[in-house]
């Protein structure tokens, strides 16, 4: 099984994918709740949140490991391998792309699909680590990643299927007007209840 040197990483890395999800959600889940029903281009408004979230966060999760050394040299040490790297940004990314998902559901009122996809996907990362062992470290993280996404695919076909987001590859920021200030006020709200409970792990 992983040791406990591991685990530990382990533990002290994946929190930081919340708060990198937190970070590139810039409170934009919270403005599809609120601002979803009211857009008359639904679909360009959820595309054009999609594009800006996926470069928030992959942009993040690299910042992330080039100032790893700053809160622990054990975490920057997992971050010389380039796969464990790529591993770190395929969970940040894909994370933070399914609590958007999770969003758009609410907005929809149909969180039954929530539940279910987040269900299936959480019961494959208790079952994948045990494929990833040989990996060390690098296997708790790529079980998450994998288990995060497959659910992202399913999320991806089930949003298509109902309401086609995903036809088109256009954008418009144009779309994303009147937003704002909500979704500022949102997103230092957030980011401040949870940067205590994702630094804490990466210090100790």
């Amino acid at each position: 099984l992983f040791s406990a040197q591991d685990i530990g990483i382990a533990t002290a890395i994946i929190p930081t994918t919340t708060i990198i999800a937190t970070a590139s959600l810039f409170g934009l889940d919270n403005s599809i709740i609120r601002f979803l029903k009211e857009k008359k281009n639904d679909i360009e408004f959820i595309r054009s949140i999609f594009f800006f979230v996926i470069v928030l966060s992959t942009t993040s999760s690299i910042i992330f490991g080039f100032v790893s050394y700053l809160f622990s040299p054990t975490i920057s040490d997992f971050f010389l391998s380039k796969s464990n790297y790529l591993i770190f940004i395929l969970l940040a990314v894909t994370t933070t792309l399914n609590q958007l998902c999770d969003a758009i559901y609410l907005a929809n009122r149909r969180t039954i699909y929530s539940l279910v996809i987040t269900t299936f996907h959480s019961l494959l990362r208790a079952i994948l680590p045990f494929l990833f062992i040989s990996f060390g470290a690098g296997g708790i993280l790529l079980a998450a990643a994998v288990a995060q996404f497959i659910g992202l695919i399913i999320n991806f076909v089930v949003l298509q299927k109902i309401w086609h987001y995903f036809a088109h590859l256009t954008i418009s920021l144009s779309s994303l007007s009147g937003i704002w200030k909500f979704t500022a006020d949102n997103y230092v709200a957030s980011l401040f209840s949870l940067l205590p409970y994702s630094i804490v792990p990466i210090i100790i």
